[in-house]
């Protein structure tokens, strides 16, 4: 579930693939995305412009624009293409930051270009890494080149905050000290 900034939209996503928006204001149904064999797995509204981005289940993300009732121009072009990684986790959080659009999995960013209208674009610019850099440039051949950030492990959350970006991560020794002793111990049957 996810409320536009402007308090105008609620969006629901709901088990059998279906996604709905409702006006808060005449609180009726504003519009349904059309079904997806998958669930959603991350929803949020665009503070910029009208749209709302989905994830799915299967790592497909789409732009869907409130104002058309229909796929942005982005989501068109891209619609029989699901965004595919080294990473199989499922996309958990979608968020914004300035001009760019942030997805995030258990253990990776993936940071995309958005143009001033508001719609997701091809990253145009080459980035100088080193060999040891955990900044990867992906292009599939199909212009949805992105930013990977893939130098996390076990990311909790991913929020814009007063204009940062603050990433929540959890240390893979903290996680195993939670666990019973013969667990992290090692002693299995014993």
């Amino acid at each position: 579930m996810e409320i536009s900034n402007d308090d105008v939209y609620l969006a629901c996503s709901y088990n059998n693939g279906n996604i709905t928006i409702y006006n808060l204001h005449t609180l009726k149904v504003f519009c349904k995305l059309p079904k997806y064999k998958c669930q959603a797995t991350a929803i949020k509204f665009d503070p910029s412009v009208e749209n709302l981005i989905v994830a799915y289940s299967d790592r497909k993300v789409i732009e869907y624009s409130l104002e058309k009732k229909a796929y942005s121009g982005w989501s068109k072009q891209h619609m029989l293409i699901a965004f595919r990684t080294v990473s199989f986790h499922p996309i958990i959080s979608i968020c914004f930051c300035y001009d760019k659009l942030y997805l995030q999995d258990e253990n990776s960013i993936y940071v995309f270009e958005r143009s001033k209208e508001g719609e997701l674009q091809p990253g145009k610019k080459k980035m100088k890494q080193s060999e040891n850099s955990a900044f990867t440039v992906t292009d599939d051949g199909d212009g949805t080149n992105c930013t990977t950030i893939s130098k996390y492990e076990h990311i909790s959350s991913l929020h814009n905050f007063l204009d940062d970006l603050v990433l929540i991560q959890i240390p893979s020794n903290h996680i195993l000290h939670h666990l019973p002793p013969p667990v992290w111990q090692k002693k299995y049957g014993t």
